[in-house]
């Protein structure tokens, strides 16, 4: 076999070295690597509109009518004086016997409303624990102001809590708030108060209670919307309880005073 020349073997050099430098860039980069063209340069934001709302998820931890948000006072556009005329009748909550109508409607995993007939102030109170972050919620059946002592054809104009009890039995690394509100049978607030719609809504201590504490302070007078106003409107207490983290809580309530401020017909 005859070995090639040397011109030819400079000449099959140059014409690699040619196609060498055709597959690159002025600085010798790869352009012909493989690029996967369907991969996002980007990963976008998903619209808002696609987020699922509260009340689209059944499995929430929190009722689509649960509180949320900041406990603050809401602004009143005008003040509301109370008339004169005006006659006060109270309602209390005692749970000297059981839980005076309260039934607990919803419980997240892991939550509890329990009447204990060994702890309160007297006996009787109570209690809502917890081991997850979630809500319970707890309603009276079906009422009228009359059945609290509003007579025929008066119209409620306010309602405040005058005091009730409190004790933290337990606790390790959560933390806690309370609400509690009247609403209509349409499932709206029937007042005004803290945060717009409660009595009270606040948040509680993390030092264990050994003692009950007595709350008479800071609890506004809340006026009753127009059309709640009547003495046989239908209407229901709500109490919430709203565990935060994971691990143990138990939170005892007794001796709910409300009073009621109606004009007589």
């Amino acid at each position: 076999m005859t070995k090639p020349s040397t011109t030819r073997l400079r000449a099959l050099v140059w014409i690699a070295t040619v196609a060498l430098f055709a597959c690159g860039d002025n600085e010798g980069t790869v352009i012909d690597a493989p690029i996967n063209i369907d991969a996002p340069m980007t990963v976008p934001d998903s619209p808002l509109a696609d987020a699922p709302s509260r009340d689209a998820r059944p499995d929430a931890p929190l009722p689509p009518d649960a509180p949320v948000g900041p406990v603050v006072d809401a602004a009143v556009p005008d003040a509301f004086v109370i008339p004169d005329a005006s006659v006060t009748v109270m309602k209390s909550f005692h749970f000297t016997s059981g839980t005076d109508g309260l039934t607990a409607t919803f419980t997240s995993q892991g939550a509890a409303m329990n009447w204990r007939s060994d702890d309160g102030a007297p006996p009787g109170s109570l209690s809502l624990s917890a081991i997850m972050p979630g809500t319970i919620k707890a309603i009276s059946s079906q009422f009228t102001w009359e059945d609290w002592g509003v007579p025929h054809g008066a119209q409620v104009v306010a309602i405040r809590m005058v005091s009730y009890k409190r004790r933290l039995a337990g606790i390790f690394n959560m933390d806690h708030s309370w609400a509690f509100q009247l609403v209509g049978a349409d499932n709206l607030a029937a007042h005004d108060g803290k945060d717009g719609a409660y009595m009270e809504f606040t948040q509680l201590t993390h030092t264990i209670q050994p003692d009950w504490e007595t709350v008479d302070q800071g609890l506004p007078t809340c006026v009753v919307n127009p059309p709640y106003r009547a003495s046989n409107t239908p209407l229901f207490v709500k109490l919430w309880y709203f565990p935060l983290m994971s691990g143990s809580i138990d939170w005892r309530v007794d001796e709910i005073e409300l009073e009621i401020i109606y004009i007589p017909s």
